[in-house]
């Protein structure tokens, strides 16, 4: 693309701009022949068949190249895969290796994870939430001592998992 203009002298967009972009939404959407095509600035489409193909992002890092994923080009559109490419941009520019950052984001979001609750540990915190309001001790045992009848059946099994036939085995 050269524009021309009121000077006459024809001058060419900086190459950057030339090398961005070069894929269209028709485009990607059509792309079906094995194969690898560039977007620019290191956002390639992956082709592997007609229903296999990817975004990534290539680049390099302390002299190496490295790639990212960046999802499946038939859930991801082009606009969105250039949403992504440019937040992982944006984070070399800052010195931040993206694919550094995705592992330490999922190992942050898995020592998060919701622990699974057993009966025995459900069983237990409502004896500790409730108790407070059963004033004769001897309810407040008859309680604990029937919900610890239940426990060699069901009580490490996740509340989640307990269904009718755990039930009547308690019956």
């Amino acid at each position: 693309m050269v524009t021309i203009p009121e000077n006459g002298i024809r001058t060419r967009p900086p190459i950057r701009e030339r090398l961005a972009n070069r894929l269209t939404a028709a485009i990607a959407c059509g792309l079906r022949e094995p194969g690898k095509y560039a977007d620019g600035n290191g956002l390639w489409l992956m082709v592997e068949g007609p229903h296999r193909r990817r975004w990534y992002f290539r680049f390099m890092r302390d002299g190496k190249e490295r790639a990212m994923a960046l999802g499946d080009a038939n859930l991801i559109t082009l606009a969105e895969a250039r949403e992504l490419h440019t937040e992982a941009r944006k984070l070399l520019a800052h010195g931040i290796d993206p694919l550094d950052q995705r592992h330490q984001q999922k190992a942050a979001d898995n020592s998060v994870r919701p622990t699974i609750t057993t009966f025995a540990d459900a069983a237990a915190a409502y004896l500790t939430m409730h108790e407070a309001g059963w004033r004769n001790p001897k309810h407040r045992q008859q309680w604990r001592n029937t919900l610890a009848e239940t426990y060699p059946a069901i009580g490490a099994i996740p509340v989640r998992d307990i269904d009718t036939d755990h039930v009547l085995q308690v019956l």
